[in-house]
């Protein structure tokens, strides 16, 4: 939990100020709570259930971190391409 917790924070701290001018910039630090939310919860988790239900969770969460950027053409064709690799690999 210490690992995630450090690298959420560097996270935000470095998008922070990188991020400070998009349009966004709140829906962004939501989503990565609510990656660290989903990425606690299957840490945590006692039963597959939980654990299966955290994974899900991180998995939404990627999926909308990398539609961050819906306007422009290359992050929506690059996580076309992800969601189609996720998709083969299971």
């Amino acid at each position: 939990m210490f690992i995630g917790a450090l690298l959420t924070s560097m996270i935000t701290t470095y998008s922070r100020y990188y991020l400070h001018r998009e349009k966004g910039y709140k829906r962004f630090f939501n989503t990565v709570l609510f990656f660290f939310f989903g990425y606690n919860l299957a840490i945590l988790s006692g039963n597959f259930e939980t654990l299966f239900i955290g994974w899900e969770i991180i998995g939404i969460s990627s999926f909308l971190l990398i539609a961050f950027y819906r306007e422009r053409y290359l992050p929506v064709k690059m996580r076309l391409k992800c969601s189609r690799f996720i998709e083969l690999a299971m």
